[in-house]
């Protein structure tokens, strides 16, 4: 019931069992429900962005994480749960297109949680993109994998970073190393493909882009099948 202590982890795991099996509207309407009985509860409205994100409706999932957000601040919950909230908000508005938005948002996240590897990375990555504040987005990325070196995520991103400027060796030194973590990630083998193409290793780059497309779908699959 409501008035329990463990009520929300008992909304969050049927929500996440729900989300799980593909039933993204029962989540929904599940937490709809939840949140006419609470309307001021932000972890509610979390949980519906989350279910709208992994429905693939983000324009809907932006404007859950606002109004999270909003009753969050109202409340003066702690830097590092509003930085989460921010991250998650930057992420959706990212996916849906809304760049400006996000940008602002991740930086809003990096200003409340400026040592968290997650939020540098995402930050940097997602600038590096679209080949802006190049010089800010690789001393983000560097900084996270100072922090979080043990990443593979991470260290494809500073891979990716170094094959972005032009320092094709350095990027596939880290790329080999984020491979080693997770060998079969289909964006890390396709940025070592690139790399291995750019310093003329013609026959790895070939089997890197192989290995990529093995985990590929839709127009990443075409991109790939083009590259090889």
């Amino acid at each position: 019931p409501p008035a329990s202590p463990y009520y929300l982890v008992g909304i969050s795991s049927r929500i996440a069992s729900l989300v799980a099996a593909g039933d993204f509207d029962q989540a929904i309407v599940g937490l709809d429900a939840a949140i006419e009985n609470d309307p001021d509860a932000p972890e509610l409205h979390i949980l519906k962005g989350q279910s709208l994100q992994a429905k693939g409706d983000n324009a809907a999932a932006a404007g859950s994480f606002q109004t999270a957000i909003a009753l969050a601040e109202k409340l003066g919950r702690s830097d590092a749960l509003m930085a989460n909230y921010w991250l998650a908000l930057g992420g959706v508005q990212e996916q849906a297109g809304m760049w400006p938005e996000a940008l602002q948002s991740l930086q809003k996240a990096n200003q409340l949680l400026p040592n968290s590897p997650s939020i540098l990375n995402y930050l940097g990555y997602s600038q590096l993109e679209r080949r802006e504040n190049q010089a800010a987005a690789v001393a983000a990325i560097k900084q996270a994998h100072d922090l979080r070196s043990s990443s593979p995520a991470i260290t494809d991103s500073l891979g990716w970073a170094y094959f972005i400027i032009g320092d094709h060796d350095k990027a596939v030194t880290y790329l080999e190393s984020a491979r080693e973590g997770q060998p079969e990630d289909p964006t890390i083998n396709e940025h070592l493909g690139d790399a291995y193409w750019a310093v003329g290793r013609r026959y790895e780059a070939r089997y890197a882009w192989k290995s990529a497309k093995l985990f590929a779908e839709g127009e990443d699959m075409q991109r790939l099948a083009s590259k090889i």
